[in-house]
Formats: structure tokens, sequence, C-alpha cells
């Protein structure tokens, strides 16, 4: 069995770089059809010079969609053979202006002819084909424009990531991670205040007896993260606690335990859930953000942490 069928979709773009290459190694055998001495991988750049005469790299390198020192190359290579010329731009002088040498136009017209005869017989291959290779190659380039092949790597592993993570309730868990998880974060940025050390030594007394919640994130049986819902009145609560242990971050772990809290408020007849921090706690503020709270006006006087800074709300 071909290594390429056994891989799937996971090996298209070797597969793509193997028929790239059936095509290229004999892409010269063909140009000696011809009489021609010409080399097969320099023909885009080639084509959209004779198309476009005094383009610069970088206007052929987005032209294309190629990088510019992928271009650079193709032109060097395409000098080398005496094939392009190039000239300074008289509006900018930093600028490289490239056209076809007298021997690049003279060369030319054969290509033209070969060109021709190898579009036939491309189309013909295609052409009996049960899927068109050129509408899926237009399809799967769209697709891309739309969302990089990177960004849609890293949404999966997100989604998978997500997946990955188990909340659990108070309950649930014997020990107090909460108050280990929260000191990790507190003592690494700033100092314990008297109402973390209430609040941490007995968090059940006060949050969960007063009508909040705890839970917790297992990620491979393991606690790695925690988050606290603070009941202010019957529509009011408040996001409290929120720690992830730095040996877990990244494994999107604070936005499911977000999510989760968020989801608990909501069941709990929230009006309004808000929170509060710290701005220098960027990755911390950019989750509260995708989230979906927003920032309001802090005033500092009624906050119960003198190092919190910044207020930021969810309204259902």
């Amino acid at each position: 069995m071909d290594i390429f069928d056994e891989l799937g979709e996971l090996a298209i773009a070797a597969r793509m770089k193997r028929l790239y290459d059936q095509i290229m190694l004999q892409g010269q055998e063909i140009y000696q059809l011809y009489n021609i001495d010409f080399d097969p991988n320099n023909f885009i750049a080639f084509y959209v010079i004779a198309q476009q005469p005094n383009i610069s790299v970088t206007e052929l390198a987005d032209k294309l969609g190629f990088s510019h020192p992928a271009i650079i190359n193709q032109v060097k290579a395409l000098d080398k053979r005496g094939l392009v010329c190039s000239q300074q731009g008289q509006q900018d002088k930093r600028k490289r202006l490239i056209c076809l040498s007298e021997k690049g136009e003279a060369l030319l017209p054969q290509l033209e002819i070969a060109w021709k005869d190898i579009a036939t017989t491309l189309h013909q291959i295609m052409q009996n084909q049960k899927h068109s290779l050129l509408a899926s190659i237009l399809e799967t380039e769209s697709d891309l424009k739309q969302q990089s092949f990177k960004q849609r790597v890293q949404k999966v592993k997100n989604q998978r990531q997500l997946s990955e993570v188990q909340i659990v309730d108070f309950a649930q868990v014997t020990k107090n991670y909460f108050k280990g998880l929260n000191l990790e974060w507190i003592e690494k940025y700033f100092v314990v205040e008297a109402e973390d050390a209430k609040v941490l030594s007995t968090p059940k007394k006060h949050l969960i007896d007063k009508g909040g919640n705890i839970i917790y994130a297992l990620y491979q049986g393991e606690v790695v993260g925690t988050c606290g819902l603070k009941k202010w009145s019957n529509d009011e609560y408040e996001l409290v606690k929120m720690a992830v242990s730095p040996k877990a971050q990244g494994k999107q772990i604070g936005k499911k335990l977000g999510q989760a809290i968020i989801e608990l408020a909501q069941e709990k007849g929230c009006k309004r859930l808000f929170l509060e921090s710290n701005r220098k706690l960027v990755p911390a503020i950019n989750l509260y953000r995708r989230l979906g709270f927003q920032e309001v006006a802090h005033t500092g006087s009624c906050s119960q942490y003198e190092r919190c800074d910044i207020t930021m709300e969810i309204l259902f």
C-alpha cells in the first residue's frame, strides 16, 4: 500500500510535492522536444514578467503569493540564464524593476508554442478525471485565504484541548486546591491580602455556603485549575479567584473554567456577572474579553483588594 494512501489528508502537501516533481522532472525533457533550454521551475516568474514588464520583486511576490526570498531566487536563476534584466526605478531608486532581456524576448514565442501544447496535454489529463484537480485546488486556495492553515490547526488544537479538560464541582475534590492554585499566582505578582487569606483558607464558608460556587479543572486526572463564583444578590454574582497551574497553561483551561462559571451564574438567575483584576495580567484580561466581559468604570473604593484596577462585566 502506498504510504500516501495510508496517511490520507495528512500527506496532502507531500503528495502535491510528489506530483509537482513528476511533472517538473520531465519538464526540461519536454522543453528539449522544442529545442528550448528552459528550467520549468522558473516558468511562473518568467510568464508574469513577460506579461507585466518592469515589475518589482515585491509586486511579483504579491501577485504570485510567494515569499520574497522565493521570488528573488527565481529572478536570480532567470538572470543567470540571461533571460531577464533589471533597472533602477525612476520614482523609487531603491526598487529594481525587472523585464525580459533581448534573449528572453527572443525565446518567448517558442515558449508560447510549447506552453500551448503543455496546456492542452494537462487539460486532456484532467478532463478524464472523475474529480477536477484544478477546481479542488482553487477551492482549497480560496478557503485558506479566508483563514490560514495555521489558524485552522490552532482552532482544532484548541477544541481538542477543551474536550480534554473536565470541570468538576468543589465537593468532588477532597483537597483544598483552591488555596494552593491561587496563592501560586498571587504571590508571583502581588502580595497576599487579608481578604485573600480569609477566602482561600475557608472557601466553602465564604463562597459556597453563601450561595456561590467553586469549580475545579481536571486535566489527565490532575487538578490544574480553579475558579469561584461569589453571590452578592439574587441577580448579581462575581467571578473570583480564577487560577491555572503554570504547568498546564496554554491548554484552554482558563477558557473552559470561565465558560463553566458563566453557565453556573446563568443557572442561578444572574443578570450581572462581574470581576475585578489588574491590568498587568494581560493574558487574563484578554481571556475575559474573549469570554464576553466588557470593561466598565472601576471605583477603587468599592474593591475588596488593593491590587485591583479594572472592573469587567457581562450582562444577561
